[in-house]
């Protein structure tokens, strides 16, 4: 397992202390314990994710390892078994490179936040390890219900429809209207079977959609293109705290002059937070036929 860990880290271009304590941590843990919880999942990968988080956690505090490391180690590892499963079902293994990329971008962000080399969010993984979800492109996708019914290109879908699911990694790259087209018709190939000959929504709930995003970006935007896409069927308030962790990579003490103003975006947030305004999330949706995008 050792030889693994060190050409995935090496495939994904961790950075050097990254690697150094991921090492170190399979060191102090490479144990029958640990084992035994990554036999669990290569018996079946239907298990119960929170037990095999929950082990491991338990088991990096015997060692003397940070939680966020060890989560980090256990989806490594997982990520060899989970290789086979992809093997198994004939999945493009580029769709299982971009999938298990994301953990480096939850390490950098766990690196920015907290200063741990490892991942603060385990329980987001569930669906890549138990192959529901899947980064096809530029974006992550997964099949999902409806929560609110849409008139669509003159159709009327129900609440509870069946849907394409959008999540929008933070990459570190720009988010161009041109890969999320791309992600989207791709999308809507790989999951085909699951829709037969019923219409194909995609469907996601972002603060990328907050209306408010019009008042303060320009039109060309890649942020406003992507969310032109989506009929909004619903917006609800957000908080600053999870603006600071999206939009600004860091924990927010209730000062807005103390977050960062790089960028357009930024300090607009910064101006609304000094006003006391709410920022929001919403819910889009959007009918794809023929490689359209119809509202």
């Amino acid at each position: 397992m050792k030889n693994y860990i060190i050409s995935f880290l090496e495939r994904y271009n961790y950075p050097l202390d990254a690697k150094s304590d991921l090492l170190n941590a399979y060191d102090k843990m490479r144990c029958d314990e640990f084992k035994e919880i990554l036999d669990v999942y290569e018996q079946n990968k239907n298990c119960d994710y929170a037990l095999l988080i929950d082990n491991t956690t338990h088991l990096a505090e015997k060692f003397g390892v940070h939680k966020y490391t060890a989560h980090l180690l256990l989806f490594i590892c997982l990520s060899k078994q989970l290789g086979e499963y992809y093997k198994q079902e004939n999945i493009d293994e580029e769709i299982f490179y971009n999938s298990m990329n994301d953990l480096l971008y939850k390490l950098l962000e766990c690196r920015a936040i907290h200063g741990i080399n490892g991942i603060y969010v385990a329980n987001w993984y569930k669906g890549f390890f138990k192959m529901t979800c899947f980064a096809i492109c530029r974006l992550h996708f997964e099949i999902v219900k409806t929560h609110n019914e849409v008139t669509l290109g003159g159709r009327v879908f129900p609440t509870g429809t069946k849907a394409i699911g959008i999540h929008i990694p933070r990459t570190g790259t720009k988010l161009t209207h041109e890969d999320v087209l791309t992600s989207y018709c791709q999308a809507a190939k790989f999951f085909a079977k699951e829709f037969e000959n019923q219409p194909i929504l995609f469907t996601t709930g972002t603060w990328l959609l907050d209306p408010w995003l019009k008042t303060v970006l320009p039109e060309s935007s890649n942020l406003l293109l992507f969310g032109n896409d989506f009929k909004i069927v619903e917006t609800i308030g957000s908080s600053a705290d999870y603006i600071a962790h999206v939009v600004f990579g860091t924990i927010y003490n209730g000062n807005p002059k103390a977050l960062p103003q790089n960028t357009t975006l930024q300090r607009a947030y910064v101006k609304s937070f000094e006003e006391g305004k709410q920022p929001h999330t919403a819910t889009g949706i959007f009918l794809y036929e023929n490689n359209k995008i119809i509202k």
